[in-house]
């Protein structure tokens, strides 16, 4: 049986704007408060940081195409790889003992010494980049630290940059030169070591109290950053990694409580949920109203990867358009370089930055102190071209959309951001006569320059497309990456999305609902019917009760002003999904009583008794698609799996979601991620709480681990789809 729920509690739908002040404020060690520390402005106004990696894994600088080369002790030790490809799992051992013989990876220090690095050159470099802040690695996941550490030597050598390889404090000095530049000092830290030999042995907590915590109080104490991204964090729960009570230190009593900015990677769970501003990565953007950040390389690789060619690069024009698409949808970018073990920086990465910088220069207005439109993105008619099925999203999915490779494919064909009542508009189209603009509504003010030369164009209106003349110049005189910016001074206004807040006395009892709207001038009209409301519908005046559920719809209108988008919310406790569609049919259906426990690899249970059933899915990705029957509220998505390796039955290696409101138009991906402390003998959930989107369909595709020694295969079995 799949089923839907849906929890009753406050969804926010509008955009608060909160200033940063937390001097005033005491943080407890507990989600529900430290989740309330704002981020600053400055960081959603930044909009481009370099991320950094550098560590002994830049000596052998080496891994398939389409792997992470930082991960190189890891895939060395345990044989394994995974990335964009198909791997035999042993290509980094066979390249090691190849190339250095008997050597480890420790012994690999040695030749990190660094001879090349001058750190004010790096900070020139992405100034002219146009970044505005920095986060390096001051220790991956190798416990190698870029710093002189005590408890980087706990394991019984010297494993830092001042005893072994430079011979130098490589954090300081990078830290060093920031200070003198405009860029903000941001700090990787890894909370798990994949073989310090306190953890390997088990013992956790060990680890934790006398090398993990000591460690991260040194590093801030000393380096004192503006950003501490965590990482590492998927081996165990924040409460054993002892997080919540670190952030509280960081945010209360550390010298840098007033301004440090943290991201949301601090154990199991805790990813797009806790923490400061929310991180994805290799991923095409998140829609969320929450600050967040997209990390990635310029290659696919972190680190720097000896093996990967030109072809594997962003171009300049690829990063341009990459960046645009992520702050449209109201993100950052994290771009990643990885310098070489001598300290130089390649000169494809050195070309890729500068190029970037440039154009920037021209065109920056449009990108830093922006926020998101109403619509992120013009889009033309057509069909929605095939969706990567990449582990690793290559940056060139921003190309496919805005130059499909089919005529039959729509394409974007501009990108929206803005300030106030000025709409930027990016776009790669110089067209013959004129650029059309959908619902942009001009006023008696409106002015539209194309931005990089601050030429004044005319325009005209037809409805609601703006139509503005191409001025008679040659674009080939313009940016050479053909990446145009109109900016739109003074359209017409919008209102924000009203705010719905639903909530009940009693579990059965009626649910009370409150409407409310930023922008005092917004008179809210809504139905009970999921109906587009209009200024015919029901007007809001008071809070009001709903006893017999429904599909709230709410919508703000004022005279002269564009109505704001649509808010929505089902006011229903439990429905069960109209149709579900598998994309690729199962190849078995298995039944069962009792909670989650294989009994025979045959015959399976559910977790309910009114849900006996597992439904199973051998050596081949699952897809499915669940059609609501008409557009709800996604607010969370939870999936339960079966995981015996007995039977080769493990959960999905990844978990994506994508919507659509008409069934064929899929987008908003989305990666699910593990559940800790799943409920059930042999059980794994994967979860999301932030999807928060409005669609009629949700497309669920199960990604196989295909990880299985007998001849049976490897099965995914999945149990419940719950939506609320």
């Amino acid at each position: 049986m799949i089923y839907m729920k849906f929890s009753f509690s406050l969804l926010v739908t509008g955009l608060f704007l909160i200033s940063y002040s937390s001097a005033q404020t005491t943080y407890k060690p507990e989600w529900s408060s430290l989740d309330q520390r704002p981020v600053p402005s400055w960081f959603e106004d930044a909009k481009l940081g370099i991320f950094i990696h550098w560590g002994p894994y830049s000596v052998p600088a080496w891994a398939p195409k389409g792997v992470y080369a930082e991960w190189y002790q890891y895939w060395l030790e345990t044989k394994t790889l995974y990335g964009n490809g198909q791997y035999q799992g042993d290509e980094i051992y066979k390249y090691h003992r190849q190339k250095y013989g008997n050597k480890t990876y420790y012994d690999l220090a040695a030749q990190f010494k660094a001879e090349n690095f001058h750190p004010q050159d790096w900070i020139k470099l992405f100034e002219e980049a146009g970044a505005k802040y920095l986060v390096v690695t001051s220790k991956h996941h190798d416990g190698y630290t870029l710093w002189p550490n005590e408890q980087a030597n706990d394991r019984g050598f010297p494993w830092n940059s001042q005893e072994v390889g430079p011979q130098r404090d490589l954090l300081g000095a990078l830290r060093d030169a920031t200070k003198e530049s405009s860029l903000k000092f941001g700090i990787h830290y890894s909370l798990y070591e994949w073989f310090h030999p306190w953890y390997k042995a088990g013992n956790v907590t060990k680890y934790v109290d006398e090398h993990l915590l000591p460690q991260l109080k040194d590093l801030v104490n000393h380096y004192e950053p503006d950003i501490l991204w965590g990482d590492g964090d998927w081996e165990q729960t924040p409460e054993t990694w002892k997080t919540p009570e670190m952030l509280a230190w960081l945010y209360n009593e550390s010298p840098v409580k007033d301004k440090v900015v943290v991201n949301d990677r601090w154990g199991k769970g805790t990813r797009q949920h806790h923490g400061g501003y929310f991180t994805s990565e290799y991923e095409s953007g998140m829609h969320t109203d929450h600050p967040w950040e997209e990390c990635r390389g310029i290659g696919i690789s972190f680190g720097y990867n000896s093996n990967e060619d030109l072809e594997d690069y962003a171009t300049t024009q690829n990063l341009i358009l990459l960046l645009s698409d992520i702050v449209s949808k109201g993100g950052n970018l994290l771009l990643d370089i990885g310098p070489r073990a001598d300290g130089k920086i390649p000169v494809i990465m050195q070309d890729r930055l500068q190029g970037l910088g440039a154009w920037l220069k021209l065109n920056g207005e449009s990108i830093y102190g922006t926020r998101p439109w109403r619509r992120t993105a013009q889009w033309t008619s057509g069909i929605t071209a095939p969706q990567s099925d990449q582990r690793y999203l290559s940056s060139d999915y921003i190309l496919k959309e805005v130059f499909p490779e089919n005529e039959r494919y729509r394409k974007k064909v501009f990108l929206f951001t803005s300030n106030g009542n000025t709409l930027y508009a990016i776009t790669p189209e110089w067209p013959k006569n004129y650029w059309n603009l959908n619902q942009v509504i001009p006023t008696d003010s409106t002015r539209v320059t194309l931005l990089e030369t601050g030429q004044e164009l005319s325009y005209s209106q037809r409805d609601s497309v703006l139509l503005v003349n191409v001025p008679i110049i040659l674009p080939q005189v313009l940016n050479p990456q053909g990446i145009y910016v109109l900016k739109i001074e003074n359209i017409q206004g919008f209102l924000p999305k009203p705010t719905i807040q639903v909530t009940r006395d009693r579990d059965n009892g009626p649910s009370r609902v409150t409407l409310s709207c930023t922008d005092e001038r917004g008179q809210l009209f809504y139905t009970l019917d999921g109906t587009e409301p209009t200024t015919q519908s029901k007007a809001y005046k008071r809070p009001f009760i709903v006893r017999d559920g429904g599909k709230l719809a709410v919508k703000a209108f004022a005279p002269g002003i564009w109505p704001s988008e649509t808010a929505t919310f089902n006011i229903r406790e439990d429905q069960f999904f109209s149709q579900v569609q598998w994309d690729s049919p199962p190849d078995r259906v298995t039944q069962g009583d009792g909670l989650a426990l294989i009994t025979d690899g045959i015959t399976a249970s559910g977790d309910t008794d009114s849900d006996p059933q597992w439904v199973g899915f051998k050596t081949k990705d699952a897809e499915l698609v669940i059609d609501f029957g008409k557009p709800v509220k996604i607010k969370k998505v939870r999936i339960g799996f079966l995981q015996n390796e007995e039977i080769c039955a493990n959960a999905p290696q990844e978990v994506r979601l994508e919507v659509s409101n008409n069934g064929w138009d899929y987008q908003g991906f989305k990666k699910l991620a593990p559940v800790s402390n799943t409920p059930g003998i042999g059980r794994k959930e994967y979860s999301t709480s932030v999807f928060n989107t409005t669609a009629r369909y949700l497309y669920i595709r199960l990604i196989n681990p295909n990880v299985c020694k007998k001849s049976s295969g490897s099965w995914i079995y999945l149990d419940e789809v719950t939506v609320e």
